[in-house]
């Protein structure tokens, strides 16, 4: 079964998502409300870690090696790091928005768990 996380991102901040049960992360996407171009001094990161808090899973960034962010328009992340990606209910999601310089972030962050597998 799916089951989908929204968060809405408007400035540097850390966010923990906690679980009920055993989750896998299965997908992210990061859709901003508003036309960003990439900036070697002026620039966002946003970052999904995995169950150990410290790895990180999917990564966006608006710097100079980042990329455009275009209004409306979703961007998937394929996620690094998947042998991390199981989260059980003593564990948490943590989800980081940095800000450098006079950059901005103002967006939705999608993130898609199913349920764990219990082998």
């Amino acid at each position: 079964m799916s089951h989908y996380f929204a968060f809405s991102i408007t400035a540097a901040d850390t966010l923990h998502l906690p679980f009920a049960r055993k989750m896998t992360l299965k997908g992210a996407k990061f859709v901003s409300n508003i036309n960003v171009t990439k900036d070697g001094s002026n620039y966002f990161e946003l970052r999904v870690f995995a169950n150990d808090a410290t790895e990180v899973m999917a990564t966006w960034q608006s710097s100079s090696s980042g990329q455009d962010f275009v209004a409306g328009t979703p961007v998937d992340k394929t996620l690094a790091n998947t042998d991390e990606g199981d989260f059980s209910s003593t564990q948490i999601c943590k989800v980081e928005s940095a800000i450098t310089g006079s950059g901005a972030i103002d967006g939705v962050l999608l993130l898609h768990f199913e349920d764990a597998r219990t082998l």
